[in-house]
């Protein structure tokens, strides 16, 4: 070790033989250059006087001292000695001596592998440790942040609410004429006023549904549901959208797609959200389809339509809260930004996922999954 000799282990040596040995070959450097180079000394091919200078510290008449060599160089020296002057060592004895440092070698190198491993694996383990309880810090503060927001959003959405039920109200009275008499150009102004606060509180509305889901206020009410049934109360919702524009409607549901347990309140949006959204970006006279299939116990439903196509770089935001894609076909279209983040919340509750498959000028299909 660090070009030292160190005794690790011997048979009928005292311990003044072993330090003399020791001292011998630290201070005779021809002999360990020799050994150093895989050489093996013995007693038949050393000098004289390292020959006299092992026989008289030993008191052997014979010996053999052979290499312990790694790939990095020599890491030991076996030294066997014989005090009989009748019995020379064979080429036998020499044979089994090099197999013997073979085999140590080898243990040895093994030894040294193993403990680099464990070495590194250790590093490793401290470092993921380390990583994960950053990791968890982080997600605590983004789950904090979140909570505060949902807090906040919660808050201002019910102070929000009271004034907003009360001005539509009064807008109504007015345009009832129960106040008195009303000219027809204020009568429309007082429309404006409660389109405008219906956008506000389906807004409202919105904002706290996704603040629920969110901090977990909400407790999901399931029921078992035919999801045709529910597709065919969004489209009689959504007829009239559906006529101004000439748009086809189409559905595929395999015969195989089963009742689902969902939250009906709730799942109804998804669809209402997702079929909504494909007809504010579909041409008129398009078409918009759903489909649903069943595959492994997961029911896979699809809202398409023959629209515009959404970018990649869209497809990435497309969930995010307020997010809206920018382009000269959707500047008068009207929304919040938070339909499809809503959809994405709703879904996940029940244990699904969503998804979105493009392609430019051709049209979006929205997939979402439903575990039974």
């Amino acid at each position: 070790k660090n070009n030292i000799l160190y005794d690790r282990s011997e048979i009928g040596f005292t311990p003044q033989e072993k330090a003399a040995i020791l001292e011998y070959l630290a201070n005779d450097s021809e002999l360990i250059n020799l050994l150093k180079r895989g050489k093996k000394i013995s007693s038949e091919n050393s000098t004289k006087l390292q020959k006299e200078t092992i026989a008289r510290i030993f008191n052997v008449e014979h010996y053999i001292l052979t290499p312990i060599m790694s790939p990095n160089g020599m890491i030991g020296i076996i030294f066997v000695g014989n005090t009989a002057e009748t019995s020379s060592m064979t080429e036998g004895d020499e044979e089994i001596i090099s197999i013997l440092a073979t085999q140590i070698a080898q243990a040895l190198d093994n030894a040294r592998l193993f403990e680099e491993v464990y070495r590194s694996r250790q590093a490793l383990e401290s470092k993921v440790q380390s990583r994960t309880i950053q990791l968890e810090s982080a997600l605590e503060q983004v789950q904090n942040i979140s909570k505060t927001k949902s807090e906040f959003i919660s808050a201002v959405s019910h102070e929000l609410r009271t004034p907003l039920t009360s001005i539509k109200g009064y807008a109504s009275i007015l345009m009832a004429g129960k106040l008195g008499e009303v000219p027809e150009n204020v009568k429309l102004r007082l429309a404006k006023i409660n389109t405008h606060s219906d956008n506000l509180v389906n807004l409202i509305n919105e904002l706290l549904d996704i603040s629920r889901i969110e901090s977990g206020r909400v407790e999901m009410k399931f029921n078992e549901c035919d999801i045709s049934r529910m597709i065919e109360s969004v489209h009689d919702l959504l007829t009239p959208q559906l006529k101004d524009k000439r748009i086809n409607w189409v559905t595929e549901l395999a015969p195989n797609v089963p009742k689902l347990f969902l939250d009906t309140s709730h799942f109804e949006r998804v669809f209402i959200n997702l079929v909504s959204n494909a007809i504010k970006f579909t041409p008129e006279e398009g078409t918009i389809s759903i489909t649903a299939s069943l595959n492994d116990d997961i029911v896979t439903v699809g809202v398409s339509d023959t629209g515009i196509g959404i970018s990649e770089q869209d497809i990435k935001r497309l969930f995010d809260e307020f997010y809206r894609v920018e382009n000269k076909i959707n500047q008068n279209v009207k929304g919040t930004g938070l339909g499809l983040a809503l959809a994405k919340k709703i879904v996940e509750a029940h244990k699904g996922r969503i998804w979105i498959t493009s392609e430019i000028g051709k049209g979006t299909t929205f997939h979402f999954t439903i575990p039974v």
